[in-house]
């Protein structure tokens, strides 16, 4: 995805999501749709998996020039599944809460 996905001050809706996830594992999100500049967001909880959909036309392009590699070792060890749509342009990421939290205790603990 664009740079702008790595900036703090990019999409502040994302931002806050991601905060109150970090902030309150167990916390029911709705769903959400929101837009910052050309990257589209959606995001739902499903049976304690928190889905973020991110939408953008030139996705496959940054996708085949390091982006992939790249969230594969940032998310290493995390239970963090995605997928790339077959057209390119748009990434899933699943995250399972339970397993997020069951991570944080061990770590606390570790």
């Amino acid at each position: 995805m664009s740079d702008r996905l790595y900036l703090e001050e990019a999409c502040p809706a994302l931002q806050q999501l991601l905060q109150r996830v970090v902030d309150e594992p167990n916390a029911q999100l709705e769903e959400m749709d929101f837009q910052d500049f050309e990257v589209e967001y959606a995001t739902s909880h499903e049976e304690g998996v928190l889905v973020l959909k991110a939408i953008y036309p030139f996705l496959q392009a940054l996708w085949k020039e390091g982006s992939q590699e790249l969230l594969q070792r940032l998310w290493q060890h995390l239970p963090v599944r995605h997928a790339l749509s077959g057209d390119g342009t748009e990434l899933k990421v699943a995250v399972e809460k339970a397993a997020m939290n069951r991570l944080e205790r061990e770590q606390a603990w570790g």
